[in-house]
């Protein structure tokens, strides 16, 4: 028999919304919370279970050469599927300094982390040996890629169908001309704190960001002016998502599939760079994929819709 479901019982906010999901379609589950595994059976009879944001749904060979990002690159590069200029740093003066020269403009990440943890947007060539130990910290392979601009996005696909795509932007402040940046600050991650969402991490890293716009902690933002306090759109670091499934244009739909199937996956999360999605043929560039993404994007969106996309997946979990 189903569990009741409440929050201070399941922590994990991914088995919250899959066993509210299996609450909906009449499924019975075992909820251990100690694991935070959701256990359950298919239609079939097959024991299966949920752990965190991951899911059966996804063979275990697929879901190793998703995480890194390295070997991502070299499956889709040959493809022709777009993705940014990139390299693996095995010396900082050789490998990274020399890209650095070469692009100006680029990102340092670990090739197998995720939620934006030691990635490093735009760094200075005075800080780029700090960027490798950053990731370094996170993964023993760095990598360096070009700097792509335009709008980050999430799309979620389960087999031959994208089931929502997320807006992703960098948490922001905006100015009212009589509040200094850092009580701004101090108030968006009360009002996070208030809906249930990630605060903005309050680091140094967070702060040097808002140096690099030429401001500090006690600087008054003239009204209507924003600034960002990441350089990264994780929801999980304070970003925000508006839904914006029904107004991307079926190409870049289209993208998101193949780079699931060429992976060898059934369920992912893709994340793509984009000039603009309304029209085909705009610059688009694939930065990674996620084999258990997470669900909470889909659910706390700023506009457009809120997704069940739990009940969909749950659904295709059940029939395995």
């Amino acid at each position: 028999m189903s569990q009741p479901i409440t929050t201070g019982q399941i922590k994990n906010v991914h088995i919250r919304y899959y066993a509210t999901a299996c609450d909906e379609l009449g499924i019975p589950y075992f909820l251990d919370l100690k694991t935070r595994r959701l256990h359950l059976k298919t239609k079939n009879g097959a024991a299966v279970f949920c752990y965190k944001a991951s899911t059966p749904l996804n063979r275990q060979a697929a879901v190793t050469v998703s995480k890194n990002k390295l070997e991502v690159h070299r499956l889709l590069e040959p493809l022709n599927i777009p993705v940014p200029k990139q390299i693996r740093v095995k010396n900082i003066q050789k490998d990274l300094i020399s890209f650095f020269a070469q692009n100006k403009n680029i990102v340092v990440k670990p090739a197998d982390s995720h939620g934006g943890k030691g990635v490093t947007v735009l760094p200075e060539v005075d800080n780029l040996e700090a960027a490798y130990f950053r990731a370094h910290r996170e993964s023993p392979i760095v990598l360096a890629e070009t700097y792509v601009v335009g709008e980050n996005y999430r799309f979620l696909v389960l087999d031959n169908e994208v089931l929502a795509i997320s807006l992703r932007r960098p948490p922001t402040i905006i100015g009212d001309g009589i509040t200094d940046i850092q009580t701004l600050f101090a108030d968006l991650n009360m009002e996070n704190k208030t809906q249930g969402l990630p605060q903005v991490p309050d680091s140094e890293y967070t702060w040097g960001i808002i140096t690099a716009q030429g401001f500090d902690k006690s600087s008054i933002l003239p009204i209507g002016k924003s600034i960002f306090l990441r350089l990264t759109a994780n929801l999980s670091l304070g970003g925000t998502v508006d839904d914006v499934t029904e107004t991307c244009d079926q190409s870049y739909k289209e993208i998101a599939i193949k780079v699931t199937k060429v992976l060898g996956l059934r369920f992912a999360g893709i994340d793509i760079i984009a000039e603009d999605l309304t029209e085909p043929n705009k610059a688009v560039f694939v930065i990674e994929a996620n084999a258990a993404p997470g669900m909470r994007i889909h659910y706390k969106t700023e506009k457009g819709a809120q997704r069940n996309v739990a009940k969909i997946i749950m659904s295709a979990i059940y029939e395995l």
